[in-house]
């Protein structure tokens, strides 16, 4: 998988806004928070979302937050925080942009 592979799931994941999240990185059906692996999430962060669908590579998980923490000028978690759904998918949407030119 590569960086705009992986991009593009966490995207995918979060593209409904029932299915993104703030201040949690994942959460289950209750709204309660979870870990962005586990079974129970129903939705995420962006930031879960990338650990979501890479979570069997770590270099792939990396290489995702470095393109979006390039992005936005923060971390991830931070950009995904303070912004609308809008604003992250937008960020995502260059983020890949920039990883399929790599």
């Amino acid at each position: 998988m590569t960086t705009a592979d992986t991009l593009r799931a966490a995207r995918a994941l979060i593209e409904q806004p029932e299915r993104w999240t703030q201040n949690a990185y994942a959460r289950d059906d209750s709204r309660q928070p979870c870990s962005p692996t586990d079974l129970i999430a129903t939705c995420w962060c962006a930031t879960g979302a990338i650990s979501r669908v890479s979570r069997w590579s770590i270099t792939n998980e990396n290489k995702a937050w470095d393109t979006l923490n390039f992005i936005t000028g923060v971390s991830v978690a931070r950009f995904n925080d303070s912004r609308t759904h809008a604003e992250v998918l937008a960020a995502f949407d260059r983020a890949i942009e920039i990883a399929e030119k790599q």
